[in-house]
């Protein structure tokens, strides 16, 4: 772990130089990817939580936006949303506010992700094992 974060750390430190500026360049395409990533398992983890009655209303969503236990429909609007503002992000905001940007919400979903694993809501990102595309093929 602590090779990882001198690794991160180097990284981060050669976006300083010349050659750095084409470094973060990339480090910023692998934290849009990252941030995409995790925002798409917090909208499947929450579509389940809402497709199951929020667990009878013992489960609650924190956003207060989408307001305690919002609809299915209001879940995918939003995360939708979300999606298409961190695309658009990516092409008007300056490299310097993205690497912010993706750096939040990297850290905001993956805690919501695991807070979300912790309280119950089943399967990997909302999905169950067998609802995966493989259930869908047939078998010889």
């Amino acid at each position: 772990m602590n090779k990882m974060i001198h690794a991160l750390l180097v990284l981060s430190l050669s976006a300083c130089s010349a050659r750095g500026k084409y470094v973060h360049h990339h480090i910023n395409n692998m934290a849009y990817g990252a941030a995409m990533a995790t925002t798409a398992c917090d909208w499947g983890q929450t579509r389940k939580a809402a497709s199951m009655d929020w667990n009878n209303g013992r489960w609650y969503e924190d956003n207060a936006i989408l307001g305690s236990q919002p609809s299915e429909t209001k879940v995918d609007i939003y995360m939708a949303s979300v999606l298409i503002g961190l695309t658009v992000s990516k092409k008007v905001l300056p490299e310097w506010a993205q690497s912010v940007l993706y750096a939040g919400t990297i850290a905001f979903e993956t805690k919501t992700i695991v807070e979300n694993t912790m309280v119950g809501v089943p399967g990997m990102c909302g999905l169950e094992q067998g609802s995966s595309m493989e259930s869908s093929i047939p078998k010889k």
